[in-house]
């Protein structure tokens, strides 16, 4: 039941921020929801699918360029693996 909630939640979260009209009102909506942190984890976690896409790197190497764990580059390729076509374009657009 609490995944349900939780789930609801961050659908509420993603149509708000589809309401976002430019990236300007975006990002002073993420500035209020997100820390530092989070919005810095969030560059990282792009930094990491964009170089997973590339295929540019090896996982060490991506670990390395982010100062991240090999874990979290493993996490990112396994996702990858499970992203519709369509989504994998999107990204690489």
């Amino acid at each position: 039941m609490k995944d349900n909630i939780n789930n609801k939640r961050w659908r509420e979260f993603i149509k708000l921020c589809t309401r976002a009209s430019d990236a300007n009102k975006l990002n002073a909506l993420f500035n209020l929801f997100l820390t530092i942190e989070e919005k810095d984890d969030i560059g990282k976690r792009l930094e990491i699918i964009n170089d997973l896409l590339s295929d540019k790197y090896s996982h060490r190497a991506i670990a390395e360029k982010v100062g991240v764990s090999i874990s979290k580059i493993t996490r990112g390729a396994n996702c990858l693996k499970e992203t519709p076509q369509d989504l994998l374009e999107f990204l690489k657009s």
